[in-house]
């Protein structure tokens, strides 16, 4: 399936186009590997990010001992109840990320490592999220990969091109170490704040550009935007420095 076919406010050309002015800007090279990505159904994308370990308060008393030891209770528990807001959130919620090839390949050893012989259902859904580990892995071309779950209505479509974006920027830092170790919210914040640079049109300085973008992308993270208020402040600090000096700065500070 091809996500930017059918429905489009943002094209795969515009995305493109900006991810070349983003590189221009900050002086680093970009490919079009930075913006290649794989599209695969909402639960088993669900799955692996719950492997993974993305934060989801509805998926916190699973975390101990850990997720994957949990993963049969998972199952079990998603079956009982099918109108759960956890049900719905694996099943129907669109979302994206830009997995590094060594998350991936760590997520599968884990994956076939699970004993799932209790439970017929659990066993079953393991062998398909198996095989759809192998199909993203054999899509990576570097060490990154934009995993988005498929969309399945036109509001999804333009939900998930805004998150293929951010996912995008994502990977054009990270392929030139521009990548925060220590301070996570440090890279939601950076990407946040080129989001709004981009998607926000119209002459205006960007901290009102950041606070329009807030309004654009409901249940975002709200301390994606609080930092990348952080990074308008820091660049407006440093005005006469070049964007890429203020952000090494910061990771010297801060990664």
């Amino acid at each position: 399936m091809d996500l930017f076919k059918g429905v489009g406010l943002l094209t795969e050309r515009w995305v493109k186009g900006k991810l070349k002015v983003i590189a221009s800007e900050l002086g680093i090279p970009y490919s079009g590997k930075f913006s290649k990505y794989v599209l695969i159904d909402k639960f088993h994308y669900h799955l692996i990010e719950y492997l993974y370990g993305v934060p989801h308060p509805d998926l916190a008393k699973y975390d101990s001992p850990s997720r994957a030891l949990n993963f049969v209770n998972l199952i079990k528990d998603l079956d009982k109840d099918k109108k759960s807001p956890l049900y719905i959130y694996m099943h129907y919620h669109t979302s994206g990320n830009a997995f590094s090839k060594r998350v991936i390949e760590k997520v599968k050893a884990e994956a076939e490592a699970i004993d799932t012989s209790a439970s017929l259902l659990a066993e079953k859904i393991m062998g398909q999220l198996l095989l759809q580990l192998e199909i993203v892995l054999k899509e990576f071309d570097g060490d990154y990969l934009i995993v988005m779950a498929t969309p399945e209505s036109s509001l999804d479509k333009e939900s998930n091109k805004k998150i293929y974006f951010h996912e995008a920027i994502h990977v054009l830092l990270n392929e030139n170490d521009l990548h925060f170790d220590k301070g996570w919210y440090y890279n939601e914040g950076l990407v946040t704040y080129f989001q709004a640079e981009h998607l926000v049109k119209g002459e205006m300085d960007m901290a009102e550009k950041i606070r329009l973008l807030r309004g654009m992308l409901e249940g975002q993270d709200p301390k994606y935007f609080e930092y990348a208020h952080v990074w308008d402040a820091e660049f407006n600090k440093y005005s006469g420095k070049p964007k890429i000096e203020v952000i090494k700065m910061m990771l010297q500070a801060h990664g």
